[in-house]
């Protein structure tokens, strides 16, 4: 898979996200950085993955379409009032459920991943420890 495939699925990721995706615009390129070294590792059509941390999720919707099995997990972007909350989640949740994505409400802290009957070949986190209280507590 080359790089202007890699980037025009990101950007179609964008545009089905919007306007969610509008406040994302600064992470476009280290998002295309991480997919650029993650894509060739894996076989697309064998490779399930878990983003922890994804937001609204934009990766993992690239992802699933340059033909990934992927799951989202994230916690602050399904609770109200905080910086990752999002006004319209219903929305959100539509435009989910439209492209198939597969986004759950997962703490990293609390919650174990141990614990679910899924497998996953690779779990990804992009730019979520800087987000903890406590990072060196929790890990």
């Amino acid at each position: 898979m080359n790089e202007k495939n890699i980037k025009e699925k990101l950007k179609i990721s964008y545009k089905l996200l919007w306007p969610f995706s509008e406040k994302y615009k600064v992470d476009f390129d280290r998002y295309l950085f991480s997919l650029k070294i993650l894509i060739p590792l894996f076989n697309s059509q064998k490779t399930k993955i878990l983003d922890i941390g994804t937001g609204i999720g934009i990766l993992p919707l690239t992802l699933k379409q340059l033909g990934f099995k992927v799951s989202g997990a994230d916690l602050y972007v399904f609770q109200e009032n905080n910086m990752f909350s999002v006004d319209d989640f219903k929305n959100l949740k539509k435009i989910w459920e439209d492209n198939n994505l597969d986004i759950n409400n997962f703490d990293i802290i609390n919650d174990k991943i141990t614990d679910k009957k899924e497998y996953y070949d690779i779990i990804i986190s992009e730019a979520t420890i800087e987000h903890l209280k406590n990072p060196k507590k929790n890990f």
